[in-house]
């Protein structure tokens, strides 16, 4: 899917669950990408844990920038980076949460532009349900976050951010 929406010249950014899973999409991607369009493997690039911030920095810029048209990723991406102008969003496997899903999929489509955002059922029991109903999860509320406020390692940073 990914060396599709790269041909077609459609800005994506696909969630995986694990750093190997991302690693293999990317590589995977380059490798077709280079069998028929050999310009487009190297706008293909992996985007983890474990990146050095410089090199993560690097991987940012040039996605804002179009340069990177693809981009495999872990949940790494998925809070606190500013990345617009894209136009697809892929995630392999359901994220965990309504939550994580909405916003996996709301990092495409931005400034009211359209979009395309798809789940990629894996082989496992929740994914399995969602694709049979999928009421359960596009029309429901996302979850309710609860904390222990008694907990004081929850607390202490809790009260810091909303400061």
């Amino acid at each position: 899917m990914l060396t599709d929406l790269v041909l077609d010249r459609t800005r994506t950014l696909v969630f995986s669950r694990s750093r190997r899973g991302a690693e293999s999409i990317a590589r995977g991607a380059q490798q077709r990408l280079g069998e028929v369009a050999p310009e487009l493997p190297g706008r293909v690039a992996t985007y983890r844990g474990g990146y050095l911030p410089e090199e993560r920095r690097e991987l940012e810029d040039r996605l804002r920038s179009g340069d990177l048209l693809g981009l495999a990723a872990t949940n790494a991406l998925e809070l606190g980076v500013d990345v617009s102008g894209l136009d697809a969003v892929v995630s392999v496997g359901f994220p965990g949460t309504r939550a994580a899903f909405w916003q996996q999929v709301g990092r495409a489509g931005r400034d009211g532009q359209p979009s395309l955002g798809v789940l990629v059922a894996r082989d496992e029991p929740i994914d399995t349900f969602l694709v049979h109903h999928p009421e359960a999860w596009l029309g429901a509320p996302v979850e309710a976050t609860v904390f222990d406020p008694d907990n004081p390692y929850v607390l202490g940073p809790h009260l810091a951010a909303a400061a």
